[in-house]
């Protein structure tokens, strides 16, 4: 946690910063599926400063980048895998990931997706039908 001083918390060293992302690290590979704000929660401070960490210490932001990526992995295959429920886990990828839904996205702009199946018919040989 950050140093206290008579007018409350210093600004964050980069020896806690990269202290933080080695514990980030090990939290992500201890836990089945990593959740930041149970780590930021346990760590004692809000998810809030995340990004500030990330920008203010390379190395926090690699660990972060490192975490989203087991975290999307989980996600994703866990729900191919029928190990998450996969309504549950497409919302955390959308959520957490970034992940969108082209489909409903295309709608809400009032697009349309016209799909033409054209079946040929069927030919005697000779090109004419």
């Amino acid at each position: 946690m950050a140093k206290k001083g008579s007018r409350g918390p210093i600004k964050y060293t980069p020896e806690f910063l990269e202290n933080e992302a080695e514990s980030l690290l090990l939290y992500v590979n201890s836990k089945p599926i990593p959740f930041l704000k149970d780590f930021c929660f346990v760590r004692g401070y809000s998810s809030q400063r995340i990004p500030d960490f990330a920008k203010a210490n390379e190395k926090f932001a690699l660990a972060l980048a490192a975490y989203k990526d087991k975290f999307e992995s989980i996600m994703f295959y866990g729900s191919i895998t029928n190990k998450l429920n996969g309504f549950i886990a497409f919302k955390a990828l959308i959520n957490c990931c970034g992940w969108r839904d082209q489909n409903k996205e295309d709608q809400q702009k009032g697009q349309t997706v016209v799909i033409q199946v054209i079946n040929p018919l069927p030919s005697n040989g000779n090109g004419k039908n």
